[in-house]
């Protein structure tokens, strides 16, 4: 039921001088809603959430740049900020990653680390810019690669609601 783990949802960030702040969704009534806007996993899988405060100025932080034309490059690095599986917080770091970028399906690839259960993270480039929001992992001839969602696909969609 998405209302019903919508409400329950909340979210913490650990790695912030206060740790144990937690954040709720912004509630179901009125223009405020939780849920912004998604897509279907089979198109461009991704959700804007609404969070009920400013996080960044609650944290004291800065949110990563990214504009419609924040888009990666081959042999690029990519880093992936991922909660496996809602598990413990990790970083992949990765200075070369990016093995290509197809603008036709709006979508990157790349051979940085992703565990299992970490759709959705963000894939921020080596200029500290969200570029991909992490999707998938897909079978090559020599292994398997990463694939993100490339913001720059999206911006579009989302831009008028960020920085509200």
């Amino acid at each position: 039921d998405r209302d019903a783990n919508l409400s329950a949802m909340e979210l913490c960030f650990t790695q912030s001088k206060q740790p144990k702040r937690i954040f709720k969704l912004a509630p179901a009534s009125g223009k405020a809603t939780a849920l912004v806007m998604g897509s279907p996993v089979a198109q461009q899988d991704y959700v804007l959430l609404r969070v009920a405060e400013d996080v960044a100025s609650a944290l004291g932080v800065a949110p990563f740049g990214c504009d419609a034309t924040s888009q990666p490059v081959a042999r690029q690095g990519i880093h992936i900020i991922q909660h496996p599986g809602g598990g413990a917080l990790k970083i992949s770091v990765d200075e070369d990653g990016v093995t290509g970028v197809y603008p036709e399906t709006g979508k990157v690839q790349y051979i940085s680390n992703a565990q299992a259960g970490s759709s959705g993270s963000p894939c921020i480039d080596s200029e500290k810019r969200l570029v991909a929001i992490h999707h998938a992992e897909v079978q090559k001839s020599f292994g398997s690669a990463r694939e993100g969602i490339l913001l720059s696909n999206i911006y579009g969609e989302i831009a008028p609601f960020l920085g509200n």
